[in-house]
């Protein structure tokens, strides 16, 4: 008899149910408006309450000292922060997303244990396994047999510059970014053209690093990977100090975008140390800053920075100095790194980067306007450092994976910038209501008229623009009432 369950991807050979409150559908609340004078009322809404499914256990440990440590692990296994899967055995193709409320209090006997575990699913809906379907050109048909709308992830892989991209169902409902263009009045320009990219892979090309923050250069970098590491700190006992190289830009950019990607992750709290990209005028003067690093007195949070530098005047002006939204949120930091500057308006960006999906969070950003022309100089170097502080024990798992520099070019009036190119991937997230180019949240591009659309129950077609431009793919999971 199928009498068992799995939460959270595990179940438990201790337990066995003995039964299981689940209801036909969950609680449907109907909203009405009274008009007076008027008999009965106008159906405004409905409204569909959370599910709740009580499980009644059976728990069979070998002693009594053995139930004491088996309600410890059930603990540690039932009580989540997030929602987690719950699957019946005797429902094997449907998930329900669960969390547990109130207490597990077991009527023990020796070894056993005799209680009620309550799940309650804010999501009411049952969902089946996930289903992908690929476009067959621009277009794919996708029959939703599930008795719920479903919520579709639309990947998209870009196999041309575009301007825009979109997806379309066949009630016209659709999702865009970025801009079409009229082909007779318009034309597509590429506002962010590659100057430099450095992968972590060699150090041809790199020459000594002259001068950082605070200390002195260095030790030596190796290439480790795809990542340039300190192979040595040197020996200053009593400053920063640490490894630097610099390399020169093939030309002299005003307006520009760079990004870098860092790893920066103490394994102690007693480990200090910085990961840092320098940027550089042509004299070699620092003109911007970004960095990551940890210099708490007990080996406190990470701390992201970018800054802008006029060396010659002495002014400053800090842009991002903080560990994120609370303390420690950063401590284990994989991630990006951006400075951008445009018509005199900077743009700065921490975030970091899951590495199973490659997805940018936990963001931080902010603007700034250089009104008087206080850090205007161009872009000429850049220059990579990692750091050590005094004697003190450096972080273990530190290093600079990537550096690009883009020139932003600027558009004339009859020109709509290009927002993708081949290799970039799109994603339109109708679960999450997020547009993602390359793991990254561009909402900021979204068209005006756009919305996030469902699939409806049975026949859904389904199109993307523009037309040749994508090898796509829809994913979705079926739901029940």
């Amino acid at each position: 008899m199928n009498n068992n369950f799995s939460f959270n991807g595990i179940k438990k050979p201790y337990i066995t149910t003995v039964k299981k409150e689940r209801p036909v559908f969950t609680r449907v609340n109907r909203r009405f408006l009274y008009i007076p004078g008027r008999p009965g009322a106008h159906l405004e809404g409905t409204d569909y309450d959370i599910r709740i499914q009580p499980v009644t256990v059976w728990v069979n440990a070998e002693n009594g000292q053995s139930l004491q440590k088996v309600k410890e692990d059930m603990a540690s296994w039932l009580i989540t922060n997030e929602p987690a899967e719950l699957v019946f055995e005797d429902e094997p193709d449907r998930i329900y997303y669960a969390v547990v409320e109130g207490g597990l209090d077991l009527e023990e006997l020796v070894n056993y244990g005799f209680g009620v575990i309550t799940f309650v699913c804010p999501d009411p809906y049952k969902h089946t396994s996930e289903f992908t379907k690929a476009f067959t050109g621009n277009s794919v048909s996708i029959r939703n047999l599930g008795t719920a709308e479903a919520k579709p992830i639309f990947e998209m892989e870009v196999l041309t510059p575009v301007t825009y991209a979109m997806v379309e169902n066949q009630e016209k409902k659709y999702m865009m970014i970025g801009q079409p263009y009229d082909v007779t009045a318009q034309q597509p320009f590429v506002r962010e053209e590659l100057a430099f990219d450095k992968l972590g892979n060699s150090l041809s090309g790199w020459s000594q690093g002259l001068s950082v923050d605070g200390g002195v250069v260095d030790g030596l970098f190796y290439i480790n990977g795809s990542a340039f590491r300190a192979q040595t700190y040197g020996a200053n006992a009593t400053a920063w100090h640490g490894p630097a190289i610099q390399q020169s830009l093939p030309e002299l950019l005003t307006d520009f975008k760079v990004q870098t990607f860092f790893t920066v992750k103490p394994k102690t709290e007693k480990s200090f140390g910085r990961a840092e990209l320098y940027l550089l005028n042509a004299g070699g003067q620092k003109i911007a800053k970004l960095a990551m690093k940890n210099i708490g007195s007990d080996g406190g949070s990470n701390v992201g920075e970018v800054m802008l530098r006029n060396e010659a005047s002495g002014d400053q002006e800090v842009m991002i100095r903080t560990p994120g939204i609370r303390e420690r949120l950063w401590n284990n930091f994989y991630g990006v790194l951006r400075l951008e500057r445009s018509n005199g308006i900077y743009k700065a960006y921490i975030a970091m980067v899951d590495t199973k999906t490659g997805q940018y969070h936990t963001a931080w950003h902010a603007e700034f306007r250089d009104e008087g022309n206080v850090y205007d100089d161009q872009l000429a170097a850049v220059q990579l450092h990692l750091g050590a502080y005094a004697g003190l024990q450096w972080i273990e798992d530190i290093a600079i994976h990537r550096v690009t520099v883009y020139k932003i070019n600027q558009p004339f009036v009859n020109e709509v910038p290009y927002i993708a190119y081949p290799g970039d991937t799109i994603v339109f997230d109708m679960v999450n209501e997020n547009v993602l180019i390359n793991g990254e949240s561009r909402i900021d591009l979204k068209d005006f008229g756009g919305e996030y659309f469902t699939l409806k129950s049975n026949l859904n077609d389904i199109r993307v623009l523009p037309s040749g431009s994508f090898q796509a793919k829809a994913r979705y999971r079926e739901r029940y009432k």
